[in-house]
């Protein structure tokens, strides 16, 4: 496969590969690669490739991304400026939504759960309070099957 010709331009063709693959997305080392990135001549070339790597295989297809978008092979890293997670929400913003409020909720009951547990809440009856808040929620999706 032919190498290609705008990776012969771009600003970190001659720094190490390191800084573009942080431990973290948010730490100094992806700041400093996505500063060579917004520099660089090519950026939107680089942007692009990586995209279309990323891009479920039937996609072009279906036009949707439903049930693909989880299997798909991310590029870990900083291309064209961007982490992974900011590529996924730019070309799947409806997931990349749900995901962000799947988060929240979680992040909500997490709190909810620690103040009751503050209040006097056994482990046990916080278990139990969960399920049945399930239960409850399956039954109003209609998903709920009594045994």
């Amino acid at each position: 496969m032919r190498r290609e010709a705008w990776r012969d331009k771009a600003a970190c063709k001659d720094i190490s590969p390191d800084i573009f693959f942080p431990e973290r997305s948010i730490s100094p080392e992806a700041t400093a690669a996505k500063q060579i990135c917004m520099a660089c001549p090519v950026r939107l070339e680089c942007l692009a490739w990586v995209t279309e790597y990323e891009r479920p295989k039937d996609y072009e297809t279906t036009g949707t991304t439903e049930g693909t978008y989880r299997n798909r092979k991310l590029y870990s890293g900083i291309y064209g400026g961007m982490t992974r997670q900011e590529r996924w929400a730019q070309q799947f913003p409806a997931e990349a939504a749900a995901a962000r409020e799947h988060e929240a909720a979680a992040a909500r009951a997490a709190h909810a759960a620690k103040q009751k547990y503050r209040a006097g809440m056994t482990p046990e009856q916080l278990e139990a309070e969960k399920l049945r808040k399930q239960e409850s929620d399956w039954q109003r999706r209609g998903q709920y099957r009594a045994a």
